[in-house]
């Protein structure tokens, strides 16, 4: 089975530096999207599943139309969990999410820690993708860049690393297959097909104008 992960493009951030419930793409992050599944028309695409975020959902939108397909949201494929992470301070928000590298672990705002976010993604993806499809299969997830790089660790055969270093831009498309069960990553995040729109990383609140 041959696989496809796209994050969804840029998003929508609030003042308070995060994503607000129900975060929609922003203008570039919709042609980001649009620009992915453009790049995916001639896969052959035989499912799609997203998150249960908007974000995701927008982001599968064009690939929805021109296959015919319905989408599948998972919400166990859904970005890790933050906890009360909206009601702290300016500043320790601004601190948490921009000191280093991001974290995927909010235990300290009673969230997921980064084994519960990683246990949830493997089981969610082996549960409702792998053991439904066969060797036929050409699914595409619209997901998140933690769960991608939860599913990228996984395929290296090692526990997810919180500490996530891994470029995984938006709108950017990873390629893996399933074969005797074995998710093997047959090619990295790849944001070609955006060279003519826009690249980028992490969503900012400066740029919800664009």
């Amino acid at each position: 089975m041959e696989l496809y992960l796209i994050r969804h493009g840029e998003t929508e951030i609030g003042d308070d530096h995060l994503y607000p419930d129900n975060a929609s793409l922003t203008p570039l992050g919709q042609r980001q999207a649009d620009a992915a599944c453009d790049a995916l028309r001639d896969a052959g695409i035989t499912q799609i599943f997203t998150s249960d975020l908007q974000r995701a959902k927008e982001s599968a939108a064009r690939a929805v139309e021109f296959t015919g397909l319905t989408p599948i949201a998972l919400p166990g494929l859904d970005e890790v969990r933050i906890g009360d992470l909206r009601e702290a301070p300016i500043e320790t928000i601004k601190r948490r999410l921009y000191n280093g590298a991001p974290v995927a672990d909010f235990t300290e705002f009673n969230g997921e820690s980064s084994p519960e976010f990683e246990e949830r993604i493997i089981y969610c993806f082996a549960r409702n993708v792998v053991e439904p499809l066969n060797d036929n299969s050409r699914p595409a997830l619209f997901v998140h860049g933690g769960t991608i790089s939860v599913l990228m660790d996984y395929a290296e055969g090692r526990r997810f690393e919180p500490i996530m270093l891994r470029e995984i831009p938006n709108g950017s498309i990873t390629v893996a297959n399933v074969t005797n069960n074995k998710l093997i990553i047959s090619r990295p995040p790849s944001a070609d097909h955006l060279v003519d729109i826009g690249v980028t990383h992490m969503s900012r609140p400066d740029r919800n104008s664009d």
